[in-house]
């Protein structure tokens, strides 16, 4: 996972503007101490909030105001873990995460935001959307604006005026106006709107809001909102198709529930962003009060006090003095009035227009490529020589030893002839007869290719389970052989804790039973899997395919690819979450099926062309494959044309002697090492509807990608 032994862990928990920065610094720090970093986050992307107005009015695409955590993790080193946060143990000093084991640590921060609606708000609508977290609102206006062409006309309401409800209500109005369809937005305040702006801007953006016909309703209260509509104080109501809820800052419960020390909810910390009480415990960003010079809610001190949490942490860390983070009263402001316009304030001087938008634009693309222009820390680098490094060898099925070498290895293995042995070196799994039963044993181990051991533990399992089940067989018992890197014994505790409860989780719901293994420490993480099951019926081999038979792909491929452009900062988050959960998906129910084939074989590192080949050769027969109706994880294509490739993809690529190849954007793809792949199926065209009935009841895919042929071994590649 690392070369020098991390001696210390730091947590840091929500990916807001402060961790991002806080992770760019670590990116960029030449001279490290060893630390375990983890950054926790539910999603593998957060928003910059900055941009939130040009992302609602159709300005910014998605890519333009999201930063990639998966990106930034791997261009700083840190292990991001997907995950929710829902209680920090502060005297065990470790976090309660949802679905996961406990993760200690010796230094937490929190920077995970606020709410805009509170927990007990009067109304739970599906109409109503909190400004935060940011993301739903997206997706949820998203989902509002392709739907309005149903409706005559469309009301979009805006609970609370100040100044970010007001930029919201100009997007909103923006891009109602670019959809040509009829429309009224209001913006409703139980005050005065802007009351916190100054006198001269508070009536330049009022003129400007009246000037587009925005409705605003003032000093009143909101007694109820339904579906679509709000009942307000003044005995009136107001018809709204869609709210968005901007009043108020609601920090997140589980904080105070947690023990933390903390005001009206938010965490209490000091000038140097650390609680007074516990001197391991800091926090950022909307979550914190600033005890000694408190602020208002504003992304702009968070982005400013990420400079500060990284030095002060790592001070920490390395017993040095911290920094005094002391946020300036007045800041300028850049407020987006729609229409790529914007007026700024602050500092003396108050300007509009499309300069000061495009002026606003100009920081915020330059804050969010600060981010992306990060190289990733296992891409290829310029060394003191000027030489270029080769690229890392890839984890997972791309770090397999290629097969021509491995069937000259197996080729002299001169074993004595023993009955009870049931068929060849090379089937997914060896059949063993053990008086009237019969057993099958297979084993397998994967390098890391993620510093997740939770993840790396579970896909590991699933993917040595794939040989047990395209036999057709019920895996019942389990050994557990596991490589851990060198750290402290609380840090390797933590690291074996997380494997193993995976371990137990999948176990369990796969009903084997965990009866052994062994550990070792070495250079990285690696998990090996030794399986034993019982044999239920007649094996589904590689060599009893038929001619006419139908092929069906149970997974999307291109998990080679994914893995190796992740390594090289070129993975999306969006992408590289979709594959870790296809390699996650639990195949067993082929057993109940495997009666209905002919053969079965799990496509893993030879890729999708060397599994069939090897069908083709021990069943003597041919195959024909569409190359369109081959299912591809999302993002290989565009990973493809960057020239990503996986460490093994040469060598499969290399054995294509008996392939006929076509030109194609996707071929590439066919000789991808596959980590925890899909099973190919061969069964007879009368079988082949009931088997994708039963694939895709169980959430697999069911994709009939060609048929066997007559013939010498051959493949033939067709669109």
């Amino acid at each position: 996972m690392q070369s020098i032994p991390p001696e210390n862990r730091i947590v840091l928990v929500g990916g807001g503007h402060s961790h991002c920065v806080f992770l760019k610094m670590w990116a960029m720090k030449k001279e490290k101490p060893a630390l375990d970093i983890i950054l926790i986050n539910p999603e593998g992307f957060t928003p910059y909030t900055g941009m939130l107005p040009g992302l609602i009015s159709g300005n910014y695409q998605r890519k333009d105001a999201y930063v990639d955590l998966t990106k930034l993790c791997n261009a700083s080193g840190v292990r991001l873990l997907i995950g929710t946060v829902e209680k920090i143990n502060l005297s065990k000093k470790s976090l309660v995460i949802k679905g996961r084991p406990e993760i200690t640590f010796d230094i937490v921060s929190v920077d995970v935001g606020i709410k805009s609606i509170a927990n007990d708000f009067l109304s739970q609508s599906e109409r109503l959307v909190s400004a935060k977290p940011m993301d739903r609102l997206y997706k949820r206006w998203k989902e509002f604006l392709s739907e309005s062409h149903k409706n005559e006309k469309s009301a979009v309401t805006i609970v609370g005026g100040g100044l970010g409800g007001i930029e919201l209500a100009f997007a909103v109005k923006e891009a109602l106006e670019k959809k040509q369809s009829l429309h009224e937005v209001t913006v409703i305040d139980n005050g005065k709107i802007l009351k916190y702006e100054t006198a001269i801007l508070r009536r330049k953006l009022t003129k400007i809001l009246l000037g587009k016909r925005v409705k605003i309703i003032e000093n009143t209260n909101i007694l109820s909102i339904n579906d679509n509509e709000i009942s307000l104080s003044n005995g009136t109501s107001i018809h709204s198709d869609f709210t968005i809820l901007t009043a108020g800052a609601h920090p997140h419960s589980w904080i105070e529930e947690s023990g933390v020390p903390c005001k009206n909810g938010f965490i209490v910390v000091d000038c140097f962003l650390k609680s007074p009480e516990f001197p391991f415990l800091y926090a950022a960003g909307d979550c914190a009060h600033l005890d000694s010079t408190p602020r208002p809610k504003a992304g702009v001190f968070a982005v400013r006090a990420g400079p500060y949490l990284f030095y002060n942490i790592i001070s920490y860390i390395e017993n040095r003095a911290p920094k005094k983070f002391y946020p300036q009263k007045n800041h300028l402001k850049l407020i987006s009035i729609g229409n790529q316009k914007a007026v700024s304030s602050g500092r003396g001087f108050q300007l509009s227009g499309g300069v000061i938008w495009y002026w606003k634009n100009l920081i915020d693309m330059k804050f969010m490529e600060s981010f992306s222009k990060l190289k990733p820390m296992s891409h290829k680098k310029e060394v003191e020589s000027g030489e270029i490094q080769r690229q890392m060898i890839c984890g997972g099925c791309g770090s397999k030893i290629g097969q021509d070498l491995l069937n000259q290895a197996t080729s002299k293995i001169v074993n004595k002839k023993n009955k009870n042995v049931l068929n060849s070196i090379g089937d997914d799994a060896a059949i063993i007869k053990i008086d009237s039963s019969k057993q099958i044993v297979t084993t397998d181990h994967l390098k890391a290719f993620t510093k997740d051991p939770w993840l790396m533990s579970r896909i590991s399992i699933i993917h040595s389970l794939g040989d047990i089940w395209a036999m057709g067989s019920k895996p019942k018992y389990a050994l557990l052989n596991i490589i851990l890197p060198e750290a402290n014994k609380s840090i390797q505790a933590n690291w074996l804790e997380e494997i193993m409860d995976a371990a137990k989780y999948t176990f369990l719901s796969e009903n084997i039973s965990l009866i052994g293994g062994h550990t070792t420490q070495g250079a990285e993480l690696t998990i090996g899997v030794t399986l034993l099951g019982d044999m239920v019926s007649k094996p589904t081999e590689i060599s009893n395919a038929k001619i006419g038979d139908k092929i069906i792909l149970t997974k999307p491929i291109g998990t080679g690819v994914i893995l190796a452009g992740e390594m090289q900062g070129l993975t999306s988050a969006q992408h590289l979450t979709n594959a870790l959960s296809w390699m996650q998906k639990s195949q067993s129910s082929l057993i109940e099926i495997a009666k209905e084939c002919n053969a079965i074989t799990d496509v893993t590192g030879f890729g999708l062309i060397g599994h069939l080949m090897n069908i083709c050769e021990a069943s003597h027969v041919s195959a024909t494959v569409s190359i369109k109706k081959i299912p591809l994880l999302k993002g290989t294509i565009e990973l493809v044309k960057n020239g990503v490739e996986s460490t093994l993809f040469p060598e499969n690529k290399s054995k294509n002697k008996n392939v006929h190849l076509i030109n194609d954007e996707a071929l590439d793809l066919l000789f991808d090492p596959q980590t925890s792949g899909g099973m190919l199926i061969s069964t007879s065209d009368r079988k082949v509807k009931a088997v994708q009935n039963h694939l895709t009841k169980s959430g697999l895919l069911s994709s009939v990608i060609g048929e066997m042929g007559r013939g010498e071994p051959h493949i033939f590649i067709r669109n």
